[in-house]
């Protein structure tokens, strides 16, 4: 049986906490700084939803304190590389081509 274990180290003079949980991916100890309070993480312990609980912190906070997953270590899971170039257009690209074209006169 496996048990997971979460310590919460509260920080004088602001929300932030040091949340320390064990990745589900690799089974390493990470420590990430969210703004949050015991109340916030109380309600979401209880059963609320954590982006109910929690609605100031971002997608990556949100799953490190429920899986210990770092934003890093799930775009290395996922295979994504920010430099990578996967030769799509980027959104912005695709704006500017689509800008000049009148969809009543022009081919798609």
């Amino acid at each position: 049986m496996k048990v997971l274990i979460i310590i919460y180290i509260l920080e004088e003079g602001n929300n932030d906490m040091k949340i320390t949980r064990t990745s589900r991916i690799s089974a390493e100890t990470n420590v990430m700084e969210i703004d949050v309070t015991q109340e916030q993480l109380a309600l979401w312990e209880g059963g609320m939803k954590i982006q109910d609980a929690m609605p100031s912190i971002g997608s990556d906070e949100r799953e490190f304190i429920m899986t210990g997953i770092t934003p890093q270590e799930w775009d290395n899971a996922m295979g994504i590389d920010e430099e990578e170039d996967d030769g799509q257009p980027s959104e912005q690209q695709e704006w500017e081509d689509y800008e000049g074209q009148d969809p009543c006169t022009e081919q798609w």
